[in-house]
């Protein structure tokens, strides 16, 4: 799995020692490369923002997208899946950032997969992290002072913050076996629920939420068989789709053995 690092200064501008300190604890934690083979940075917001995306041999969004016209980029952690535009087999999210650009937020309502995204507006000056629908890929984000940090390592981001630990998040943790909703270990650390926004700018940041499910009532009104018809019919266009850059795909359905 691929990640990311995030760290935004309200105030000032980031010292290049502090900057490269939290980017290499998001490596290390994750266990990723930071080489420059795999590492490619990002500017946003003027010099109070840095970001570097991290990638694996098993990325799929590789790299980070810029838009040559505005200056604005997206970069991608996960597997994205477009259930509007068609999905680039190389991986590209081009047309993703130029569906933002033009509709905004609007943009991922129509995204499927595990992921999480960073996209920077740059005439708006705006600096975007969005997180899936299901929020299976964890972003997490903490505050120290005039800084906000955002990664893919809870870790890092509770070190840069020098958090305390939790009682209800180790609880849950050690009753669940993960993290879920914002809940993390550690008291000054929120993970970004799903199918979020959260919107970083010179005078703060906002969250909105892009997308919740609802009934389909004409498919609540299917009987049982017609019910399985749909599903299988549904399941067949997607899986045609979305697969289609893996060749030949198959599932196996153990049953739990």
């Amino acid at each position: 799995m691929s990640g990311f690092a995030l760290m935004f200064d309200s105030q000032a501008p980031i010292p290049a020692r502090d900057w490269e300190a939290f980017r290499d604890a998001v490596a290390r934690y994750k266990e990723l490369s930071a080489g420059p083979e795999s590492v490619q940075e990002a500017a946003g917001l003027g010099s109070r923002c840095a970001v570097a995306k991290f990638d694996t041999p098993s990325s799929l969004h590789r790299g980070i997208t810029v838009d040559e016209h505005s200056g604005s980029w997206l970069l991608a952690v996960g597997t994205v899946l477009d259930g509007e535009g068609e999905d680039d087999p190389g991986g590209s999210l081009a047309s993703l950032l130029n569906a933002y650009l033009e509709r905004g937020e609007e943009a991922f309502r129509h995204l499927d997969g595990h992921f999480a995204l960073l996209v920077y507006d740059k005439p708006a000056d705006t600096l975007l992290v969005v997180s899936g629908p299901l929020g299976l890929v964890s972003v997490f984000l903490g505050r120290r002072g005039s800084r906000t940090y955002v990664a893919t390592s809870a870790l890092a981001v509770a070190e840069a913050v020098q958090a305390t630990p939790s009682e209800y998040g180790v609880y849950l943790y050690l009753a669940v076996g993960s993290v879920y909703g914002r809940a993390t270990l550690w008291q000054e650390v929120e993970r970004l629920p799903a199918a979020t926004v959260l919107e970083i700018t010179a005078g703060g940041r906002r969250e909105s939420v892009y997308w919740s499910p609802v009934v389909d009532e004409d498919v609540l009104r299917l009987s049982l068989d017609e019910s399985v018809d749909y599903a299988l019919a549904l399941i067949s266009r997607l899986t045609r789709r979305h697969l289609a850059r893996e060749g030949r795909p198959w599932a196996d359905l153990t049953g739990g053995v």
